[in-house]
């Protein structure tokens, strides 16, 4: 046998562990997506971006033709905006019930069947008990997401791509979003080139969050924020008066989808407005 052969020979049995493959491809996503969310150099925005996803292929959403109208078409973006009203209204059942947020965080170690049987005993909704199910196979804290994590869903394009691209920091990205063309009553490319300005100088200055705060506030003042005239305000007692006289049995089929898209989208401003202004 020559020193070629004697090599083959070598090589002819291969020691090896075979590992049961996921049952499909969404388990295989999800066991990567845990694996990645605990990462110390993961974002809030690309996490918050994977839970909603991993929300959306778990969770059998009701969204309506009116919730995707009110999304542009985008029956993503409609699921998106449903996934964060679930969580906000979960969030805040659970900081006025203790004793639901204790017993819940305690099942983050107990088996999925065991969560389930617990759960079940709250009275939540089939599409609440379906994300809170997903948040605790996550391992997600739900106080932390929707402090921390729901706020950046709602940041202009730019700022997404600055935090990605230009390792841009999401607090201070949140603080830069201020700086916006409703604030200014300035159009969105003008809003845009401001943000620039300001993001170039947070990342080389390293600017800490108390600063870029700091700086955010000069920017508006200089632009004129503190000087725009604002039209005389509608009062809500007033709206709410007007929304009660509403007789929904006397509408019509196209004025009640109308006046339902209408609500949509105003509900819609007021969770981006809440983003864009939380800390």
């Amino acid at each position: 046998m020559n020193v070629s052969e004697k090599g083959l020979e070598d090589w002819k049995y291969l020691r090896a562990v075979i590992a049961p493959p996921p049952i499909d491809e969404r388990e295989l996503h999800k066991r990567s997506l845990i694996h990645h969310l605990h990462r110390e150099d993961l974002n809030p925005l690309d996490r918050i971006e994977a839970i909603i996803s991993q929300i959306e292929q778990q969770v059998n959403l009701d969204i309506s033709p009116e919730e995707i109208e009110a999304a542009d078409g985008d029956r993503s973006i409609a699921a998106q905006i449903q996934i964060k009203k679930i969580i906000r209204n979960l969030d805040y059942r659970l900081k006025t019930n203790p004793t639901e947020k204790d017993r819940i965080e305690q099942l983050l170690s107990a088996d999925a069947t065991s969560q389930r049987q617990t759960l079940e005993k709250f009275g939540f909704s089939e599409v609440q008990l379906g994300v809170l199910l997903v948040l605790l196979e996550l391992q997600q804290n739900i106080r932390s997401i929707a402090t921390n994590d729901l706020p950046m869903l709602s940041l202009p394009a730019d700022l997404k791509q600055a935090i990605r691209q230009q390792e841009l920091p999401c607090h201070q990205a949140k603080a830069i979003a201020k700086i916006s063309a409703n604030q200014l009553n300035i159009t969105d490319e003008v809003a845009q080139k401001l943000r620039a300005e300001a993001i170039s100088v947070v990342i080389e200055c390293n600017l800490s969050l108390k600063n870029t705060r700091d700086l955010v506030e000069k920017i508006l003042a200089e632009n004129g924020a503190a000087s725009i005239k604002k039209s005389k305000p509608v009062k809500v007692s007033e709206v709410d008066k007007m929304l009660k006289k509403v007789k929904i049995a006397k509408l019509k089929p196209k004025e009640l989808s109308k006046l339902r898209a209408t609500l949509i989208a105003k509900l819609n401003e007021i969770e981006n407005y809440s983003d864009s202004t939380s800390k």
